[in-house]
């Protein structure tokens, strides 16, 4: 009988009559449970009766790697009765920390590690393997997928989703333009071929590289030697330690601005890390200090943004005054209450003014808010000084921020208010009139000649007294208070 006559013999007759069939053979006995399954037996009978074998260097590789994903005992236990088969024995015991890998993963969840989704995936379950589900299997034109083939083929896999047949290890190493699109991407489901058509996928060269190649990939993993790993190791140590060493420098960089070489120095004569580190990765360069302190106002001007936008509503408060360098800083500070009611004021920083024109001003103050992402009709309070830049009724900062938000209410600083009320009631009174006067040309007397401040110094030295120095006298400026 020809392979063809014989296929069209067991396939075309009723199950009773193949029941039958099966029954009348001695080696075993057929039950209800196994109808489901007598192609496999009829399929691994020609398979196994077949003159040509498995692809010898191939076989041998994958029941090499039986040691590695599968273990021989629950794997018969779970798979449903069939005809007997050779079945691949391993003695090698898996290591511990491999098994608390596999178990991190979740082996039923069919979504993830389902062929059907692609090459792409199979590099996430390098040690789980191929995905081989014991499932009830579609039948196609009288033919099905057999669950033993499993046994034979270690590469096989089956995608519930596509219901074809895939190749884990082409998969693995999926190269498009080399790689069999049939088992990898398209997925293979002629099943009254498919002996025939796996021994031919697994002889391809391209099969061969891709099995070597998950077999090293495996070992590696095994056996922990892996150069990239090593590499990877060495390279996560070393940024640690780099990044404890940075937090070194912030922290040095944050109790003292200047004089930061010499600080390192007195530090590294206790601490280690740093003594180890400051001659090879320094991290001192005049930039890198900057930046570090630029960054960690970036960080605080951030949090306090988000501590605003939940208030939602806030008031701002703005005054200028002139650096030692003789350039206009104007500063802004914002006030706002939490959840609780509690109130807060924080200063967010200096801005340069090219102008201190009520409208230049007023600018500055629109552009700021719009760097710090703050919705400008959420101000329902402003306070300034007196200033007709600041408190104008026609062109002052207040008036035009009122003609944009009415909800903005104008309050007259009271720090400004009492310390014009203190300037103006010192001129009523003689003496107190007189005192300043004096103290005023005593401060231009000393102060105008370095000769006479050193004596000035010399005799607070004699004297026993705590050294101090003579501020000039200011109506409008809270440093000489």
């Amino acid at each position: 009988m020809s392979d063809k006559s014989k296929l069209s013999y067991y396939f075309l007759k009723k199950p009773d009559n193949l029941v039958q069939e099966s029954n009348s053979t001695p080696q075993r006995t057929t039950t209800n449970s196994e109808i489901v399954n007598i192609n496999e037996t009829i399929v691994l009978t020609e398979f196994l009766d077949a003159s040509s074998p498995l692809s010898s260097s191939t076989s041998l590789i994958l029941h090499d790697l039986s040691e590695i994903y599968e273990n021989s005992s629950t794997t018969t236990a779970n798979r449903p009765p069939t005809a007997t088969i050779p079945t691949i024995t391993t003695s090698t015991p898996t290591a511990a920390h491999e098994y608390d890998l596999l178990n991190n993963i979740s082996i039923n969840d069919s979504s993830k590690r389902d062929p059907g989704r692609g090459p792409t995936y199979a590099k996430d379950f390098l040690l789980l393997g191929p995905y081989q589900p014991n499932i009830k299997f579609p039948t196609i034109n009288r033919r099905h997928f057999c669950y033993t083939w499993f046994q034979l083929y270690k590469w096989l896999e089956f995608s519930e989703m596509t219901k074809r047949a895939y190749c884990f290890v082409c998969r693995y190493a999926y190269s498009e333009g080399q790689s069999e699109k049939g088992f990898t991407v398209d997925g293979y489901n002629n099943w009254p071929v498919a002996i025939a058509k796996f021994n031919k996928h697994q002889a391809t060269v391209s099969h061969k590289y891709a099995n070597d190649l998950w077999v090293n990939a495996v070992k590696n993993h095994k056996n922990n030697n892996d150069v990239a790993e090593q590499l990877n190791r060495q390279h996560e140590k070393q940024t640690s330690e780099n990044r404890l060493y940075l937090q070194e420098i912030i922290r040095t960089v944050l109790f003292l601005a200047r004089n930061l070489l010499e600080l390192l120095e007195l530090r590294s004569l206790d601490n280690d890390l740093i003594k180890s580190k400051l001659k090879s990765l320094q991290y001192t360069h005049h930039s890198i200090q900057n930046e570090l302190l630029y960054l960690i106002q970036e960080n605080i001007l951030s949090e306090i943004v988000f501590q605003i936008k939940s208030a939602k509503y806030f008031s701002i408060m703005m005054d200028e005054s002139v650096d030692i360098s003789r350039h206009e800083q104007v500063s802004l500070v914002i006030r706002y209450t939490d959840d609780q009611f509690h109130v807060y004021e924080r200063f967010i920083g200096f801005q340069r003014a090219s102008s201190t024109t009520g409208e230049a001003l007023f600018k500055l103050l629109v552009t700021w808010l719009k760097q710090l992402d703050l919705d400008i009709n959420n101000i329902v309070g402003q306070c300034f000084d007196g200033a007709s830049a600041m408190r104008g009724i026609y062109k002052g900062v207040s008036t035009r921020l009122l003609q944009i938000v009415p909800t903005a209410l104008y309050v007259h600083c009271n720090g400004h208010i009492l310390n014009l009320c203190l300037v103006d009631l010192s001129q009523a009174v003689v003496p107190i009139r007189n005192n300043f006067g004096i103290i005023t040309s005593l401060y231009n007397f000393i102060e105008v000649s370095a000769k006479r401040h050193k004596v000035f110094e010399d005799v607070q030295k004699e004297a026993g007294l705590v050294s101090v120095s003579l501020k000039a006298l200011c109506d409008t400026r809270w440093s000489c208070r």
